[in-house]
């Protein structure tokens, strides 16, 4: 039985985790946390940042199990597709739209 690269609580482990899932689509921090079990994905992903990764963050809304909205950092490559959640619910509200000149500042 191999065990795979990506098991284990390992920060290597928790990189390749993160790293794998953002080909496909975008995370939000609650899911690098309940989903892949990286308790603090900002530090995952400046490091996969620094290792040349081109990851991107956007500020978006999510809902806890008792209702109440909280803002949360959603990680993408390449070009932003809405995860599942953005489209339900919808991106942060802010004067910083997709067609604003501020676009640099909405998006990190």
């Amino acid at each position: 039985m191999s065990i795979s690269k990506n098991a284990g609580n390992s920060t290597e482990a928790q990189r390749a985790r993160i790293l794998a899932w953002l080909k496909k689509r975008p995370l939000d921090t609650v899911e690098a946390y309940t989903v892949l079990g990286a308790l603090h994905a900002p530090r995952r992903l400046m490091e996969l940042r620094r290792a040349g990764h081109p990851i991107k963050m956007r500020w978006v809304h999510r809902y806890g199990p008792d209702g109440a909205r909280h803002r949360v950092g959603e990680y993408f490559m390449d070009e932003p597709t809405p995860s599942p959640q953005t489209e339900l619910f919808g991106a942060l509200d802010s004067p910083f739209t997709p067609n604003s000149p501020h676009k640099a500042a909405h998006v990190l």
